[in-house]
């Protein structure tokens, strides 16, 4: 294991958000903000074209060790890029290092783009720019002031051809106090660890935001992507049956951040007639036969899955929307059929539908699902509308028949729900029923996309709701233990109102646009005695925690979170190894 490697676990936790304190770093040694050394994971780097492909290969970076190829490059923007703004923090001068190798003479140039958090103004500047002689590992260095209101801080490696080359060892490192999360902040994953994950999601924009993470840091165990790891997303380009995936920008970011932060990650989704690319289910403009769509989805479910095994290893991938919103919102359709959607592409029809003629495409779907999914990491069925009477009765049926064969191990619960609502669709009474009914199948339940909102209602409403969803999984997870169905899972859609998909006035979420906490989320915190909050950290879904009260870390009468001065002997510290 490379000592950098040690280093960049130390420092995961940097970030920039004024919520944060700061822990004093010597003037006279520079502290490390980022180091990415790719021997096990790719750090958040991704391929800025669907052309060019970015792969980690053992024995090609510096000094033998692994490294990154970005290969089959079209054009010389074509490139390797990385965001590092939960790392970098505005004002602060950095010190940025990378080294760089090709077969042929290049002209490399490593540039950083900064946007601003108020005004949106991107500005690209080119940070380091060198002529590298052919076979010859050179290192590219650069020092740069943070721009200070800028909420990303992307990194791009190009060169001025379209030839392949490799690179290693990135390290951005500064003289300057470095910003900490402090990790040991309590709120909602501790209070309810012992009952089950709290969850929310970050996208390409928010993964930028370090006030936003440092609230997901203290209030959840469990992440998601709101768009990121969607098929429009992540399916490159399909070739007769061939399939390629990558991540773009966004989720390598999140993932890069969840599995720095040990943040178990929830994977949306694999199989939904929206937001996934027409031409993925045509051939030539024609619609594709059964026996080819179904080899297509295959090999996107087998390449998802493989993907993150080979970037992000150390990610934990516990759950999985396979399939997503199949179940038709006509009445006719669930209550005489299996709630196959209309056939077609856009306007809420389905192309799973207009070439299987049903719903069969969901057990296929499940089915390699459970073939290529890791160990640990459980599937779920996933819906809107789920507590309407005959959609539930009909999502209800679709999952027993998938879960009676072992190929299923929960329902999603989506949970988009009014404070105030009586109705088919969200009342409370209707959505406490259809939580139950899902779970006597026997499978878990998670609460994937909860918002409440106040739309024609009262804050005191929403309020209630909240309290009444939580509560109520929390009875039933008190009585039935493990290995018994469970609620696993309730995840807020969305860090703040600021971030969400309501429309405006809706304000269905936990806090404020500014970030402070309403009166729902004070609720919440005082449902659960402080003598049972848990290290919400540890949750796992296969057993108990047992409540150990868990207090803050306090600062000394200096200002410090840690002090050392070894007057007393070691104080703690042993060796290392053989050292």
């Amino acid at each position: 294991m490379k000592w950098k490697r040690f280093a960049a676990a130390v420092t995961a936790a940097a970030c920039s958000a004024a919520m944060l304190t700061t822990m004093p770093v010597s003037l006279a040694e520079a502290a490390t903000a980022v180091s990415n050394d790719f021997e096990v994971e790719y750090e958040g780097w991704y391929s800025t074209s669907d052309a060019a492909s970015l792969t980690a290969v053992e024995g090609i970076g510096y000094g033998g060790s692994r490294g990154m190829l970005i290969s089959g490059r079209t054009a010389p923007q074509d490139g390797a890029a990385s965001s590092k703004g939960f790392f970098l923090h505005g004002g602060t001068k950095y010190d940025y290092s990378v080294k760089v190798y090709s077969e042929t003479a290049e002209t490399f140039r490593l540039t950083l783009l900064t946007k601003d958090i108020d005004t949106g103004e991107e500005t690209l500047k080119v940070l380091a720019e060198k002529t590298v002689q052919p076979g010859q590992w050179t290192t590219l260095s650069a020092s740069d002031r943070a721009a200070f209101n800028s909420g990303e801080y992307k990194l791009t490696l190009t060169t001025d051809s379209t030839n392949d080359f490799r690179f290693d060892d990135l390290k951005i490192t500064t003289k300057e106090k470095l910003i900490v999360a402090d990790a040991a902040e309590l709120g909602l994953k501790d209070e309810f660890g012992a009952y089950f994950r709290i969850g929310n999601i970050l996208n390409g924009s928010t993964v930028n935001d370090s006030a936003i993470k440092n609230i997901l840091l203290k209030d959840c165990n469990a992440i998601e992507c709101e768009n990121e790891t969607k098929p429009d997303q992540t399916l490159k380009s399909v070739s007769g049956t061939d399939v390629t995936v990558g991540f773009g920008s966004g989720a390598a970011a999140i993932c890069d951040w969840a599995s720095k932060n040990g943040i178990a990650f929830r994977g949306h989704t694999l199989v939904w007639h929206s937001q996934t690319p027409e031409s993925f289910f045509k051939q030539g403009g024609n619609w594709v036969d059964k026996s080819t769509m179904s080899k297509r989805m295959e090999n996107y479910i087998k390449g998802m899955f493989n993907l993150y095994k080979t970037q992000y290893p150390n990610l934990n991938l516990y759950a999985y929307d396979v399939c997503n919103e199949c179940i038709s919102d006509d009445a006719g359709a669930c209550n005489n059929g299996d709630g196959a959607r209309g056939r077609g592409y856009g306007q809420g029809n389905s192309p799973w539908v207009q070439i299987y003629g049903n719903n069969s495409f969901i057990e296929e779907a499940f089915t390699y699902a459970k073939q290529y999914a890791p160990q640990g990491c459980k599937l779920y069925y996933n819906d809107y509308n789920e507590h309407a009477s005959y959609k539930r009765d009909c999502i209800y049926r679709t999952c027993k028949s998938l879960f009676d064969k072992g190929l299923l191990d929960g329902v999603g619960m989506q949970s988009h729900v009014t404070a105030n609502a009586n109705d088919w669709a969200g009342g409370t009474e209707a959505y406490l029923n259809a939580m139950d009914k899902y779970l006597s199948i026997g499978c878990d339940v998670q609460v994937t996309e909860l918002d409440v909102s106040v739309k024609g209602s009262s804050e005191s409403a929403q309020v209630t709701k909240y309290k009444t969803i939580f509560e109520h999984a929390m009875n039933w997870n008190k009585s039935h233990p493990r290995p018994k169905n469970r609620v696993t899972l309730i995840q807020v859609w969305g860090p703040n109102d600021g971030h969400s998909w309501l429309e405006s006035g809706s304000n269905g979420l936990l806090y404020t646009s500014s970030n402070q906490p309403k009166a729902a989320y004070n609720a919440l915190i005082d449902m659960v005695p402080k003598s049972e909050w848990v290290d919400g950290t540890q949750y796992t879904d296969e057993g108990e925690i047992t409540p150990t009260p868990r207090e803050p870390a306090k600062v000394d009468s200096n200002g410090y979170w840690l002090h050392y001065d070894f007057e007393d002997g070691k104080q703690g510290w042993t060796s290392r190894g053989g050292e």
